[in-house]
């Protein structure tokens, strides 16, 4: 027995099947406990309202006022961000970072722990103040985000084509053991 769909033929029906899926499930049990207050609010007045739910008379007026901007669209009441819309940057001196360029074109494998000293050194001749390690180590992914400097990447020489060969990490998969089970030393 085949099964059949009698929307198949229509085209753009399954992105608009999974649009709705995805926005179906966007309003909040916050936004839906706002809109059940705001409903109290329409029934029994403001007073009421305002002894039953710990809300102030502005915020349902806020409320009100967003539902009628979005045409009682309740996904209007979803809470928004909090996050800073401007959100600090880390700011460095462009010779320390020149300095850990330097250092890592010529030691690929040179760390923040070893870069410390040799920047401390490098500071007091520059008359900058010193970093931490934990900033080199930020500074240093930075650089590799930017690709200022190389990533840490595993290569080999291929001998049959003689070309260069990225590796990728493997991922480490967790021994499975039975409950309970402990080895016996042989």
């Amino acid at each position: 027995m085949q099964i059949h769909c009698k929307y198949s033929g229509i085209k753009g029906f399954i992105n608009l099947y999974e649009y709705a899926l995805k926005y179906s499930y966007m309003i909040t049990d916050k936004a839906k406990g706002k809109a059940k207050i705001l409903s109290f609010w329409a029934k029994h007045g403001l007073e009421a309202t305002i002894d039953a739910f710990p809300v102030k008379k502005s915020t349902l007026f806020l409320w009100k006022k967003k539902l009628k901007d979005n045409n009682g669209n309740p996904e209007a009441l979803n809470d928004k961000s909090k996050a800073p819309y401007k959100k600090r940057q880390r700011i460095t001196d462009k010779r320390i970072e020149e300095f850990i360029i330097a250092q890592r074109t010529e030691h690929p494998r040179l760390g923040k722990d070893k870069i410390k000293p040799l920047l401390n050194n490098h500071c007091l001749q520059q008359n900058i103040v010193s970093i931490s390690e934990s900033t080199i180590g930020r500074i240093i992914d930075d650089l590799k985000e930017r690709k200022l400097i190389l990533a840490n990447a595993k290569v080999y020489l291929s001998g049959k084509t003689g070309k260069i060969i990225e590796r990728k990490p493997k991922k480490k998969r967790k021994k499975i053991r039975r409950k309970d089970y402990q080895p016996e030393r042989v």
